[in-house]
């Protein structure tokens, strides 16, 4: 039988209580039974998203199993007097899931990200993790036309894991759409996890992935994220009136 874990309501959104080995090792039984998880990191500017558009809404609540992803998301779990609920960021996740594939010679698809990054990554975790297999990998610039065979694909590699990195909520809408054919025991949306794989950037330094200050860090490798900084004060205003609630 599958080990079930605790979870806790966060704006709406069931997310995972206890420490980050309690998540992985959730997550592996599941794999090696063959039940099909969709999982999202979940930090606060999806539910700011979803919260913004029904689409959006709609993709990230056919997951499984929701993580938390962002800091922001733990401070949120705090207000609500949530101290159980710990962040483990995405890509660790996932990275650990694959060195458990690779003890077992298990397998991993990649999808997503610009052409040949998928590519790059997969044999760079096939150096740092022998006996890992990646049985596919796909970049994530394809049109509707050729959805169905990317699909296909998948199908015909039959791996272990997916990691489809396109964004969300592009990602989760496209995990969300196929996972019926696909029969993939676990799949992840991963944003811009292939392009840390492949070293085409960088992660933070350690210490501030340890003070909560990643999202920093990526915000300087992509201004662009600085606009979404501008969402803050929607989320804490959310927060906070749940928080209320609860008191009340």
């Amino acid at each position: 039988m599958v080990a079930r874990i605790e979870v806790s309501d966060v704006l709406g959104y069931p997310v995972c209580v206890g420490e980050p080995e309690e998540v992985l090792d959730l997550l592996w039984q599941r794999l090696t039974a063959g039940r099909q998880t969709h999982v999202v990191t979940l930090n606060a500017e999806m539910i700011l998203a979803a919260e913004r558009a029904a689409e959006a809404e709609e993709a990230l609540g056919s997951a499984d199993i929701y993580v938390s992803d962002g800091v922001g998301l733990t401070w949120a779990a705090r207000m609500m007097r949530q101290d159980s609920i710990h962040r483990y960021p995405g890509i660790d996740l996932v990275y650990d899931l694959m060195s458990k594939l690779a003890q077992s010679e298990g397998n991993v698809y990649l999808l997503g990200a610009e052409p040949g990054v998928a590519e790059e990554a997969g044999r760079r975790l096939c150096d740092d993790l022998p006996g890992l297999r990646v049985v596919g990998t796909r970049d994530g610039y394809f049109d509707e036309t050729s959805e169905e065979q990317v699909v296909s694909n998948i199908m015909a590699a039959k791996p272990d894991l997916l990691l489809v990195g396109m964004g969300f909520p592009k990602q989760e809408r496209f995990i969300a759409a196929h996972r019926a054919e696909l029969h993939t025991p676990v799949m992840v949306g991963v944003g811009g996890a292939l392009e840390v794989f492949a070293g085409r950037r960088s992660r933070a330094p350690r210490w501030m992935r340890g003070t909560g200050l990643e999202w920093a860090w990526r915000s300087m490798q992509d201004l662009s994220r600085l606009k979404r900084l501008g969402l803050l004060p929607r989320f804490i205003f959310l927060v906070l009136r749940q928080a209320r609630r609860r008191v009340a």
